[in-house]
């Protein structure tokens, strides 16, 4: 993913009290100007993930076979979604990956596979399943803070997806209580707009303000640097 590039996912209603849309034309200009899905947020991380660093780590642990299939799973769905798009992909390997995960489940093969299907999962809209994935693979990595923290967030968009903002908060909370945990700023602005969407103006603004005070170089700095001064400017008119 592009370093300076905001997920399709925030592209999503950004609602609150005291009125975003100067703020939502700002965000939704990034968008436009990136064109980034959901979907390719979340293949691009897994991907990446298989590239660097798993399939050498699980071969390295003789399972050859299982880490094979996989690979040929993740290749076959890469396929499937170019051509036919993310809900028909998720048809075409939605039986390989259940059976990969089923008869490999102990295995870390079959553990990186339900991570894997989890985002498939996601960009198919089937968010029930991907959350159902998401909290199993929570403990299948519960020892890996970077990938705990990558299905933290996967599991806050779901919720919100589901607008269950109450839970999806929750998790992004989860990731900015962590002390060294990356991405914080994105976790961070993901609070801020969920608890603009329950109403809660003022934790909304906290969240934004930790972006500001603490994530100068962040991409949603000068995004919520004047959401922050136009509401201040409201106050003082009223």
């Amino acid at each position: 993913m592009a370093k300076n590039s905001i997920s399709r996912v925030r592209k999503r209603e950004l609602e609150s009290p005291d009125d975003f849309v100067v703020f939502l034309n700002k965000l939704l200009q990034f968008i436009i100007s990136n064109k980034i899905k959901v979907g390719v947020f979340f293949i691009a991380v897994f991907i990446l993930i298989a590239g660097l660093s798993g399939m050498t780590y699980y071969a390295g642990k003789n399972e050859s076979k299982a880490s094979l299939l996989v690979s040929k799973s993740i290749h076959k769905y890469q396929g499937a979604l170019k051509d036919k798009g993310a809900e028909n992909a998720f048809e075409d390997v939605e039986k390989e990956f259940e059976m990969i995960i089923e008869k490999y489940s102990g295995k870390n093969s079959g553990k990186f596979a339900r991570f894997f299907f989890a985002g498939i999962c996601f960009d198919a809209e089937k968010y029930e399943k991907a959350i159902s994935n998401f909290n199993l693979s929570l403990h299948d990595f519960e020892n890996e803070d970077s990938i705990k923290n990558l299905i933290l967030s996967s599991l806050g968009y779901s919720h919100e997806q589901q607008k269950d903002f109450k839970t999806a908060a929750m998790y992004f909370e989860m990731i900015t209580a962590k002390p060294d945990a990356a991405k914080k700023d994105e976790a961070f602005f993901n609070t801020g707009l969920l608890y603009a969407k329950m109403g809660d103006n003022n934790k909304s603004m906290e969240a934004f303000q930790k972006i500001v005070d603490d994530y100068k170089e962040s991409m949603y700095f000068e995004l919520v640097k004047e959401k922050i001064a136009g509401q201040k400017n409201e106050k003082a008119n009223q």
